[in-house]
């Protein structure tokens, strides 16, 4: 505030000294025009010129000023409309997570409806829907994001998770595979492709997803990591035995 007193109280001096030294300044302009004679002094006619060009500057300002309301009364609803998508989004969410089908369904179908971002409500509407049992809805969130490479992992798991709803193994073993293949370091993937592979006894498919949650347990830093690793270790002697077994009646 002190800074922008200082440079309008410098503006003010300067103007000042410019008018006086003018005034003092001997000199007169002369117009002839269609019969007509003007004289000025030099000083007048410098202020004159210096006024016209502040009104014309200002004239400009100001029909600029009234051909950006549009655009600016149309920024302004754009921003009201996306602030209250993503309150909604948020709000859809906290529903999700606390476990209300209702609520969150009220709040992705109006996030939908405000916002132009159908990934993020999309996502929003397949889990309002997965949650109150509506698994058509869902899986068809889950089917159309499939072809983007960005998020085809979680399509796949979200149809995994379905798949599992829907207690139907084979499906779910498809998609935990699909997804494991798009991220090969997924624990999320192979710790449920392990637990399908080892449901129908194929300990040969099993030990690939094993091998992910051993590598991946060792990256962490965790407490319970030593645990963690030696249950994983305890787990892959298992499937070789039960292999090797196999092999034995064979």
């Amino acid at each position: 505030m002190f800074k922008k007193l200082l440079i309008l109280f410098t503006i003010v001096i300067a103007a000042a000294a410019a008018a006086s030294w003018l005034a003092s300044q001997p000199g007169v302009v002369q117009i002839e025009w269609l019969g007509w004679r003007m004289e000025l002094p030099t000083s007048l006619a410098v202020a004159l010129i210096v006024i016209f060009a502040l009104i014309l500057v200002f004239f400009d300002r100001l029909l600029r000023a009234i051909h950006s309301i549009p655009r600016w009364l149309g920024g302004r609803l754009r921003q009201r409309r996306d602030d209250a998508g993503h309150r909604a989004l948020t709000l859809g969410l906290m529903a999700v997570s606390a476990g209300e089908p209702a609520e969150a369904r009220k709040h992705a179908s109006r996030a939908e409806r405000l916002l132009k971002e159908p990934k993020l409500t999309g996502l929003l509407v397949a889990q309002a829907a997965h949650l109150a049992g509506d698994h058509q809805a869902a899986r068809r969130y889950f089917t159309s994001i499939l072809d983007d490479r960005e998020t085809a992992f979680l399509g796949h798991i979200g149809l995994m998770r379905l798949a599992l709803d829907d207690h139907d193994p084979i499906k779910a073993r498809q998609s935990a595979k699909a997804a494991l293949a798009l991220k090969p370091n997924s624990v999320l993937a192979a710790d449920h492709l392990f637990k399908l592979e080892t449901g129908r006894n194929d300990w040969n498919a099993a030990l690939p997803a094993l091998d992910v949650m051993a590598r991946q347990q060792k990256k962490t830093k965790s407490k319970t990591a030593p645990d963690q690793s030696a249950l994983i270790a305890r787990q892959r002697c298992a499937l070789h035995f039960l292999k090797a077994g196999e092999l034995l009646d064979e």
